[in-house]
């Protein structure tokens, strides 16, 4: 099925988890979005006509231009505490097939990964737990996203 869906020159079967990730993390927050408009809107951030995916720079500018608060983290040891602070994440991480993108969230003191390489669809465990069996080569990212400032806040607050 995802290998219809073409995402630049290729099927999102084989490089469609940078518009899935993005995809579940809008659909955690709450956004009502259908995936043929996240691939669409994603397009431009495709590296080499989808060959190697979607930028991840591309991702999070996505999602401030949506209005959502993004964090960035680049210490794998400080994932878990940022993504505690966040409504829904994205896991960036290398693997020995290449690169992946995977969307999570907190459930209790575990994470709900969603669209991950193991492909379980109860992915649930430690942050820990994940990037030992997950990420096997450095480097990688966690991308923090927590729901929009509503816009009477952002207007009562000057802007910023």
């Amino acid at each position: 099925m995802l290998g219809d869906l073409k995402n630049g020159w290729f099927g999102s079967d084989q490089n469609g988890c940078g518009w899935i990730a993005v995809y579940n993390v809008l659909k955690m927050l709450g956004a009502k979005v259908r995936p043929e408009w996240v691939m669409e809107d994603l397009r431009g951030g495709l590296v080499l006509g989808g060959k190697f995916g979607t930028h991840v720079y591309y991702v999070q500018h996505y999602l401030r231009k949506r209005g959502y608060r993004v964090r960035l983290c680049v210490i794998p040891l400080r994932f878990s505490a940022v993504a505690k602070t966040a409504d829904a994440c994205i896991l960036l991480y290398r693997h020995r097939k290449g690169n992946h993108f995977a969307a999570l969230r907190r459930e209790d003191e575990r994470f709900h990964f969603y669209n991950a390489l193991s492909g379980a669809a109860d992915d649930i465990r430690t942050m820990e737990e994940f990037l030992k069996a997950e990420c096997q080569i450095p480097p990688c990212m966690l991308i923090a996203v927590n729901k929009r400032i509503p816009e009477s806040d952002r207007k009562n607050s000057g802007g910023t």
